[in-house]
């Protein structure tokens, strides 16, 4: 019956060493990076959020001056049509 032969690979503790150390940097790069690159998403965020707040900001400002000025110019109609229906009535 033939033998069966052991595997030849076998690591040395030196070899399972350097591994786990390459391994290990690479976890640590990727660890920055995803980081790096959530800090960079939350200020993105933020960013967006306060851009969003300025833009609604401007847009109430503006239906405020227009409210204004719709107010303003409807009681300028009042006060033409008030002066019309005396001349028409008192002269």
């Amino acid at each position: 019956m033939p033998r069966v032969m052991e595997p030849t690979h076998k690591f040395l503790p030196s070899e399972w060493k350097h591994a786990n150390q390459v391994h290990f940097g690479i976890a640590e790069a990727e660890r920055a990076r995803s980081e790096r690159l959530t800090a960079e998403c939350q200020r993105l965020v933020e960013e967006s959020e306060k851009s969003v707040r300025r833009m609604q900001q401007d847009a109430n400002m503006k239906l405020g001056n227009s409210n204004i000025l719709t107010l303003v110019w409807c009681s300028g109609l009042w006060d033409i049509f008030h002066q019309m229906i005396q001349k028409k009535y008192f002269f």
